[in-house]
């Protein structure tokens, strides 16, 4: 069975990206395999092959392939993979992506790009539209559920703010998740937090709060309701992380990490944003380690938040590769026959097949047979 030369010669053809470096995440990107000509209304796959160190920062990476018409480099359909929600991260790999296109233009061509999959910008954004010079005062005791304003999810009041506005721990690192995610959701178009319901949402809200959990809080509540993920090596925390930190003391807290206190190299402290009573409330403050006071290492956990796939991720992605310079043909049935003749004519009483992808093979003579 004989296939025509230039699509082979396009299935070995491999487009390489240049490396993309943001701070220390380094990303390189390849397209192989794509068809040389895809039939509209059929399947066909695309594969990128990708080299990553984000594995080394405890980073993830979601995998986009867009279809663009050659025209005007206008998107005509996206997908995206996240490996079941744990991301790409690992040093090499390939990953297939299989799509269609139901009523393209004669001609497109690929871009695909990885883009973080951590959501943490969007919490530190939102953190900083909090007062830090007491408005909302710390209170534990009796403090209700110290948030700063009634928060909702799905029209259904999941916590209530109480008539002073105080705020805790908990409360306020709660808030920050929910309502920083509700306004994503509602810039991006999205209504849902992970796949959580109204019940979900509360009892969510206890495993943050500390109800039915004793030890990870808001941690084991990111990663039970499957909303991210725990940080294994501490070293590796972003700003923008939730945690839980606990005191050689007995006492805990319920913290948004912004950045490691060094000395000789070595990380010796923390700097969080919560609500504490040595900033009168919402602030930032800092904490050591230690052997014996201070917070206590083997009870300090990381946990970080999945992003959804949004229009952003283009704009921010560590790295991409594209078919531009060879882009693909796309044919209706009736460009058929003209495809293949104009190639590799059929040899006399026989027929010819033609390999339009990898998973498509179409028999001219049924084709013929089809059309008449």
């Amino acid at each position: 069975m004989r296939k025509i030369a230039v699509r082979v010669f396009l299935l070995l053809l491999t487009l390489t990206a240049s490396i993309c470096l943001a701070q220390e995440a380094q990303v390189s990107l390849s397209i192989s395999d794509f068809p040389a000509a895809i039939w509209s209304g059929r399947d066909f796959s695309v594969v990128i092959n990708y080299g990553m160190n984000l594995h080394l920062m405890e980073r993830r990476a979601r995998l986009s392939l867009e279809v663009r018409d050659t025209r005007n480099s206008e998107t005509l359909t996206r997908i995206d993979a996240d490996n079941n929600g744990d991301g790409f991260g690992e040093p090499t790999g390939s990953h297939l992506f299989t799509l269609r296109l139901d009523s393209p233009p004669s001609s497109v061509y690929f871009v695909a790009y990885a883009s973080p999959l951590e959501m943490n910008n969007v919490f530190v954004q939102h953190l900083q539209t909090y007062p830090t010079d007491g408005t909302y005062p710390y209170k534990w005791h009796g403090g209700g559920y110290g948030v700063t304003r009634d928060v909702y999810y799905k029209g259904s009041l999941i916590a209530p703010t109480n008539p002073e506005h105080t705020t805790y721990c908990c409360g306020i690192t709660f808030e920050n998740f929910m309502i920083g995610y509700e306004d994503y959701n509602v810039r991006h178009g999205y209504n849902s937090i992970g796949t959580m319901n109204v019940s979900d949402a509360k009892d969510f809200r206890k495993l943050w709060y500390g109800v039915t959990d004793a030890e990870k809080l808001c941690v084991r509540a990111i990663t039970d309701y499957d909303l991210g993920w725990e940080i294994a090596d501490k070293t590796k925390a972003l700003p923008g992380d939730f945690c839980q930190l606990w005191r050689h003391s007995g006492s805990g807290h319920s913290v948004v990490f912004i950045e490691y206190l060094h000395n000789d190299g070595e990380i010796t402290g923390l700097r969080y944003w919560s609500s504490q009573p040595p900033t009168d409330g919402i602030g930032y403050q800092t904490e050591y380690f230690g052997e014996t006071s201070g917070i206590n290492r083997n009870r300090f956990y990381i946990g970080r938040v999945r992003k959804p796939a949004d229009p952003d991720d283009w704009r921010n992605c560590l790295a991409d590769a594209a078919t531009r310079q060879t882009p693909t043909s796309v044919l209706a049935p009736q460009d058929i026959l003209d495809y293949v003749l104009a190639r590799e004519p059929a040899p006399p009483g026989g027929s010819l097949v033609l390999d339009i992808n990898s998973d498509h093979k179409i028999d001219i003579a049924d084709f013929l047979k089809a059309r008449l």
